[in-house]
């Protein structure tokens, strides 16, 4: 087993289980409350809950981040886009500035609900809600790599991919609505499009982790192939190596021409195989 593939497959597993868990917190979290007065009597009401859920989420966004610095480091075709590889860099950029903030809430904000300390509530409730933006990052960087999987649908079918771009996009535009306008629908578009995002990362995850090697593998941009190339050339030693005709005979042997004539027939098999048209420059003498 490759490198490459190793890698993907902890990439895989540990996407998938940071989906697993930040789908439950997000599904026992619910919607935030657009005045933090509000939000205050929610946590001091259930405490224990929202300690549980942040502890949850903070370990979820941990493993996003570790998955996405994974991929990074792996060659495969995830990252050999110029937006992909942004957005593979994003996603743990965003975890990990969402990550202060499901520390902050079941330590100290969890705290001064409990305790009634108004003053102390809000400067650490403003403080959570600016650091949780690097969640509309994640979002984005989501519908992106769910967009780059509808062209390329070898792990999860397109319309499952498409539906990821949307969600993505909806929690991105959710949290603005909510947390800065203070729409509550806007909080609620949150929540529900944040779980669908996490169940198409959660399917995903487990798909690279059990796609093949070849199907993750880097894509050719234009040109032959490197292992369609190595065919050809394999084939090109095989011939040549062909005993040539018998001795006083008229009639040559079929595969026993010379390599030049062969890579003009191996180009031209290239040709039936791919739509564009390759200018196949034969060896010099």
């Amino acid at each position: 087993m490759s490198h490459s593939q190793v890698s993907l497959r902890v990439a895989g597993i540990w996407l998938a289980v940071a989906s697993l868990l930040l789908a439950a917190s997000l599904a026992l979290h619910g919607a935030p409350a657009t005045q933090s007065d509000t939000q205050m009597k929610i946590i001091a009401e259930g405490a224990s809950r929202w300690v549980v859920v942040h502890w949850a989420a903070a370990a979820a966004l941990s493993f996003f981040a570790v998955a996405g610095f994974v991929v990074l480091a792996a060659t495969s075709r995830l990252t050999q886009g110029f937006w992909t590889t942004t957005a593979w860099a994003v996603l743990p950029v965003g975890a990990l500035w969402t990550l202060t903030t499901a520390v902050a809430e079941p330590t100290v904000v969890a705290s001064a609900a409990v305790s009634g300390n108004t003053a102390m509530f809000e400067a650490w409730w403003a403080f959570s809600e600016g650091k949780t933006t690097g969640f509309i990052f994640l979002a984005l960087a989501v519908a992106v790599i769910a967009g780059n999987e509808t062209r390329t649908p070898r792990a999860i079918p397109a319309w499952a991919s498409w539906i990821a771009v949307a969600a993505g996009i909806a929690s991105f535009m959710g949290w603005i609505l909510g947390m800065w306008l203070e729409i509550a629908l806007g909080n609620l578009v949150w929540v529900v499009s944040s779980l669908v995002m996490c169940m198409w990362t959660l399917w995903f995850g487990v798909a690279v982790a059990r796609t093949p090697q070849a199907d993750m593998a880097l894509e050719p941009v234009g040109g032959i192939g490197s292992a369609h190339l190595k065919g050809l050339l394999n084939q090109m030693v095989s011939h040549s190596a062909t005993p040539g005709p018998a001795e006083g005979s008229a009639e040559p042997v079929v595969g026993s021409c010379c390599p030049m004539t062969y890579w003009s027939d191996a180009c031209s098999q290239w040709r039936k195989k791919t739509s564009g048209t390759p200018t196949c420059a034969r060896p010099s003498r």
